[in-house]
């Protein structure tokens, strides 16, 4: 039979000791009620080595203590300090478990009162223990790794961990968590974390009986470096990000496309992944290194771009169509037009608030990307009204009557004032937009990871 705790035990809720692992503390519970676990054990006037003077000493000088209990029950307490308390604490175990306690029936009044004052501190340790608790060394590393998602996927800076605001916020959630630091969250918690998303990617695409699809891609960054990407993409859809280089100092030429995709197979090959199917863009050097690699490698698959190739299609509405190519292109010279005057910008925008009570941007279209020809149209067709009160106020026209001996007066250009005057112009943009709209949404299907 082991050693019975010390009659003080219940009013103690035992801690690690750093410097004696074979000695805890024990800290007060009264102190713990008042001021939080995670504060208490921190104070050294709560806690002691869990001896029983130092614990008897501990109770007689603690002003929580004495104000959590009467006179009477203070000191019937602090008696305890004899082989008598030990028998009481072992009948108050042995009646938690279950078994008729021995002394029971013999007890007393006074004993029966210390041992419902007893029963009280017991029920009160193990809720402390749950409601926050020190994180362990496991667990550390894991709650880092999980603010680390957290900051990544909400957008937000790694100065976000030391914002006193959410310091606050985490110190009265959960006191006792320290969170990293931004240097930590840059430094180690970045390297951690990103070898094991490379890790799981490489067995994600290991797993794949069936093989992956490589999919290539090239852009530039805010920066004007030219990057070349690739994603891996399994039989089941997922995607997978496996990297991207800084081909800014290389000739887009079709040799370097096809060193670039070599080095992609080599790779995949040391890390034991099978590539079934390679995805290109659909210029022209990347279309060259497609047809030149189909002989090469015969049992590979090499495909173009669906997604742009589906842009090109749609690009032929307007060479097949003099009449929406036309539109098209008045539509694009108004867009450019006002994004170039700012002082007719600025006026725009003042019409727009006093008829529509609020600023509608016009969007310029991209080059390939037809969706964005939708959203140019639409948001011309959203504010003809204003385009044509500004048409009204400052056409050539209007300007020589009002100011006709003034020079500095500024006017719209006369092919913009007859665009907006124009009224089939109008209505074939509208009619250009409904065309658009149901391709549009299917390119949007055709381009997410799912497709």
């Amino acid at each position: 039979m082991g050693k019975l705790p010390h009659p003080f035990r219940p009013y103690f809720e035992l801690i690690s000791n750093p410097n004696n692992k074979s000695n805890k503390f024990a800290v007060c519970l009264c102190c713990i009620e008042e001021y939080t676990r995670n504060i208490a054990i921190t104070k050294k006037e709560c806690r002691v080595i869990n001896k029983v003077k130092s614990c008897y000493d501990q109770l007689a000088k603690c002003e929580n203590f004495k104000k959590r209990y009467s006179e009477s029950e203070y000191t019937e307490i602090l008696t305890l300090n004899s082989n008598d308390g030990n028998k009481v604490i072992a009948g108050k175990r042995k009646e938690i478990e279950g078994v008729p306690c021995e002394n029971e029936v013999n007890e007393d009044n006074k004993r029966v009162k210390v041992k419902a004052t007893t029963t009280q501190a017991l029920r009160q340790a193990p809720l402390t223990n749950y409601i926050s608790r020190p994180l362990s060394t496991q667990d550390i590393p894991h709650f880092r790794q999980l603010f680390f998602n957290m900051v990544v996927s909400n957008g937000l800076s790694f100065s976000f961990a030391e914002n006193p605001e959410t310091c606050e916020l985490f110190r009265f959630c959960i006191p006792a968590v320290n969170l990293p630091s931004a240097k930590a969250l840059s430094g180690s918690v970045l390297k951690a974390t990103s070898k094991n998303l490379v890790d799981s990617i490489i067995i994600t695409a290991q797993n794949d009986l069936n093989g992956v699809t490589a999919a290539f891609d090239s852009w530039s960054n805010i920066r004007s470096e030219h990057l070349f990407g690739v994603v891996f993409i399994t039989s089941e859809g997922k995607s997978l990000t496996w990297g991207a280089k800084d081909i800014s100092s290389e000739r887009s030429k079709t040799s370097n496309v096809i060193s670039y995709i070599k080095d992609i197979m080599e790779q995949a090959h040391q890390h034991q992944i099978n590539i079934k199917c390679f995805v290109l863009d659909s210029a022209g050097e990347y279309a060259a290194a497609r047809r030149q690699m189909r002989v090469e490698y015969k049992d590979k698959i090499f495909l173009p771009c669906m997604a742009h190739q589906m842009n090109l299609v749609f690009g032929d509405i307007f060479k097949e169509s003099v009449k929406y190519k036309e539109i098209s292109t008045k539509a694009i010279r108004i867009v450019s037009f006002f994004h170039m005057a700012s002082y007719f910008a600025g006026n725009l925008r003042d019409e727009q608030m006093l008829i529509y009570n609020k600023i509608i941007a016009l969007t310029r279209p991209g080059d390939t990307r037809w969706n964005s020809y939708y959203f140019c149209f639409h948001s011309l067709l959203k504010t003809e009204a204003a385009l044509k009160s500004l048409v009204a106020k400052y056409s050539p026209q209007r300007a020589n009557l009002r100011n006709a001996t003034t020079s500095t007066y500024k006017f719209l250009p006369a092919d913009i004032v007859q665009i907006v005057n124009d009224h089939s112009f109008w209505s074939i943009l509208f009619e250009l937009q409904n065309l658009l709209l149901p391709l549009c949404g299917f390119l949007n299907k055709l381009q997410k990871d799912m497709a």
